[in-house]
């Protein structure tokens, strides 16, 4: 992700044990793995800053709401990071909880509010989780197919305009069913 001033925070998903020797080697022998596995996309190296370990995680609550409850964010679902995903599902889950509350007409925990609010939230954020999950496991893979399947796809996302349109309201959440609110 792209933040102020040159700098740019780095989520590397790998199994385990290469996570590990990433997260032991020096600043500068990391700096060289980020150059050598961004192909240099990244610019040069110059400073890198905290690291940290995550396991790669997903867990989806059984409910999105009862007893009166909205569950929202990472209160509703867990999930690798991935193209700020975890960030818009929730930004997504918010809205909807809103609507379905503003729509409930005085009673904003009613059992319709809530049934509704888990249908549409659920579906959205299964479909999600799905998806990232697969890409991980493409990213993961060290198959020849896995890999080449996955040089095509992403050399036709940027060769493509339509394509990269797609993958992008697809990710920022722009596709599928959306609050009201949201498509005006």
């Amino acid at each position: 992700m792209p933040l102020p001033g040159s700098r740019s925070s780095l989520v590397w998903m790998a199994r385990p044990d290469e996570a590990q020797r990433l997260h032991d080697l020096s600043e500068a022998e990391l700096a060289v793995e980020i150059q050598l596995r961004s192909h240099g996309e990244l610019g040069l190296i110059r400073e890198i800053g905290p690291r940290k370990l995550f396991p790669m995680i997903r867990q989806v609550a059984r409910k999105f709401a009862a007893r009166r409850i909205f569950l929202v964010g990472e209160a509703a679902h867990v999930m690798p990071p991935l193209g700020a995903q975890g960030l818009n599902l929730s930004l997504r889950d918010a809205a909807f909880a809103v609507e379905s509350i503003a729509a409930s007409r005085g009673d904003p925990g009613s059992a319709l509010a809530q049934k509704e609010y888990d249908e549409l939230r659920r579906s959205d954020v299964m479909f999600r989780i799905a998806a990232i999950d697969a890409m991980n496991r493409s990213l993961l893979a060290d198959i020849l197919p896995f890999a080449g399947a996955r040089a095509a796809a992403m050399a036709a996302i940027s060769a493509v305009p339509a394509l990269r349109q797609f993958a992008m309201k697809r990710g920022l959440g722009e596709s599928g069913t959306l609050p009201a609110f949201m498509t005006n």
